[in-house]
Parts: C-alpha cells; sequence; structure tokens
C-alpha cells in the first residue's frame, strides 16, 4: 500500500510479495526497512526483500519436524534486534533466535507450556521478554559469545503477573532524568 495522492482515497495498492502457504500471523521489520520477516501458520518465517519482493530465506520453525496437513505450528511473533538477530515465538512455547543474514538458529528455549504470542526486546537488544497463553513474562539475556563467536542467550526468569493470556508486551525506554547528571 501506498499513501495516495490526495486525490483519492489515501491508500493504493501497488504489489505484492508471492504468495506462501498458510496464514500469515506476525511481522518484523528491520531496523532500516530493507527487510520483513513474516511467521505463519505452517511453521515457517519467510524473509522478504522490500524493494525486490523476493524471499531471501525460508525458516523452519520446531525441531525439524513438520505438522500434518490437519495441525498447525503458528508464529505467533516475530522481533528483529538492532543487530539482525531475529526472535520467534511459537505455538509450541518455543521462543527461538535466528541468525538472520544465514537463517540458523542461534539457540532456542520452551519455558512456556503454551503458545507464545508476544515479544519485546531492550532498546540495546540485550534481553528480551516473552509471553502468551501461560500468562508468564520470560525474560532472555544475550550472554557472550562461544568459542565460534556465536551469540548465546540464556533463560534469567520468570514472573507470572497475570491470571489470563498475555497477548502484548512494549517496552519503553527510561524518560531521561531531569537532574541531568544522576
Amino acid at each position: 500500500l501506498v499513501a495516495g495522492d490526495g486525490v483519492g482515497s489515501g491508500l493504493a495498492h501497488r504489489r505484492s510479495f508471492n504468495r506462501v502457504a498458510g496464514r500469515l500471523l506476525s511481522l518484523a521489520w528491520t531496523a532500516d526497512g530493507s527487510t520483513i520477516a513474516a511467521g505463519s501458520s505452517r511453521g515457517a518465517i519467510h524473509v522478504f526483500d522490500c524493494d525486490s519482493l523476493t524471499e531471501l530465506a525460508r525458516i523452519t520453525v520446531g525441531a525439524g519436524d513438520k505438522p500434518t496437513e490437519s495441525e498447525e505450528r503458528c508464529v505467533w511473533a516475530l522481533q528483529y534486534l538492532p543487530d539482525g538477530t531475529l526472535v520467534s515465538g511459537s505455538s509450541d512455547g518455543d521462543v527461538t533466535f535466528w541468525d538472520a543474514q544465514h537463517g540458523t538458529q542461534l539457540s532456542s528455549h520452551r519455558q512456556h507450556r503454551a503458545d507464545v504470542l508476544a515479544l519485546a526486546a531492550s532498546p540495546d537488544g540485550n534481553v528480551v521478554f516473552a509471553s502468551g497463553v501461560d500468562a508468564q513474562v520470560a525474560a532472555f539475556e544475550r550472554v557472550p559469545p562461544d568459542e565460534r563467536g556465536l551469540d548465546r542467550w540464556t533463560f534469567t526468569g520468570t514472573k507470572r503477573p497475570h491470571t489470563h493470556d498475555v497477548r502484548a508486551l512494549a517496552m519503553a525506554a527510561a524518560p531521561p532524568s531531569a537532574g541531568g547528571g544522576d
């Protein structure tokens, strides 16, 4: 969609990405807006180049097993971190960290007992929070790279501040202090 020229209704369809199997359930943009990731109901993350509309990568979510035709493995939440790491939350209860450049898994954590519906990250991208159907908010923190130089993530804790699904999370930066030097 593009903004209208003031003459028409305001929005007009200009072009589309290629069709993918299943329903698209989640989207995440890179910070520079050049790439978009789309999570599907078929257990895949499709990564598209926004200029050429081509699919750059297709990442299979889960332990490599594909859901049957009657099952769905839903990618409910996606989040790009400032360094380009892609994080996904799925109906398996997994929070998975991906090297978005190569589509390879950095780490995966099954801390949730049900679908992960929302993700939020600290402004520096070193802490990620996940929530979902099991009413918990789980925290994950980046730890120093391993001997191969690969990023690693660890589960650091959980809270259950709700008695119901947590369907959205947001991260707000702390306002600058008025005193200037604190």
